[in-house]
């Protein structure tokens, strides 16, 4: 891809596509796998050249389980670790409310079938024993690390989602944000998503960059044509 950034396939695609970055003082990593994805991760990050305990900084795009799945086992071998988050994600992370999609699962827990109660309730009992403490990140910002991280505000998957473009490659990690269909970049799985509207205005705002390249989650890296 280029010489700094590296996209790592979990459980070959299926547990999503994380970024890797670095450069002579930081190691930085986008989101954190599923739960019990921790293996994975980190045959990924040997298969790269990287240990785990060598992650500086980790950035969570937003607060779904299988974005942040994996940050307590993180945290726990690098001690020192920078864990960064939009503001309107914080809550979700810390504990002061429960996730979008749990509260929305609670609401109809009579109705759902037994394997999506079990999941609504491993995901609730999760965000209660690891509460995740970040570092707020906003719009526009950047970061002095692997040649220079813009934060790009994209709510609309979630209210704080970011997506972060890579100033040095021109490359921008998508989270859920984006997708890619038959070749194309696409906006955020309307399914999954709780402000659609918002979401198809933030795809426009990202798609304005003309970046070289997409690392989108669920759907892996799309060089742009």
């Amino acid at each position: 891809m280029t010489e700094n950034v590296k996209t790592l396939a979990i459980r070959g695609g299926e547990g999503g596509y994380l970024a890797l970055t670095w450069d002579d003082s930081h190691t930085v990593l986008v989101d954190a796998g599923y739960p019990n994805d921790i293996a994975e991760i980190e045959k990924a990050l040997n298969e790269a050249g990287v240990k785990l305990e060598e992650i500086t900084d980790l950035f969570i795009t937003h607060h779904d389980l299988d974005h942040l799945g994996c940050v307590p086992e993180i945290r726990q071998k690098s001690p020192n670790l920078r864990i960064y988050a939009h503001p309107d994600e914080a809550p979700y992370l810390d504990g002061r409310q429960l996730p979008i999609k749990v509260a929305n699962m609670l609401e109809r827990y009579d109705k759902m079938d037994k394997g999506s109660q079990e999941f609504c309730d491993f995901w609730q009992d999760f965000c209660k024993k690891n509460p995740i403490e970040t570092q707020p990140v906003h719009d526009g910002q950047i970061l002095d690390m692997c040649g220079g991280i813009e934060v790009i505000h994209v709510p609309g998957h979630t209210p704080g989602h970011i997506v972060l473009h890579l100033k040095t490659s021109d490359i921008i990690v998508c989270g859920d944000a984006a997708n890619v269909k038959d070749g194309v970049l696409t906006g955020a799985n309307p399914v999954y998503t709780n402000d659609i509207p918002q979401a198809a205005e933030s795809f426009e705002k990202i798609k304005s960059y003309n970046a070289k390249g997409y690392i989108t989650y669920h759907c892996g890296y799309l060089e742009a044509k």
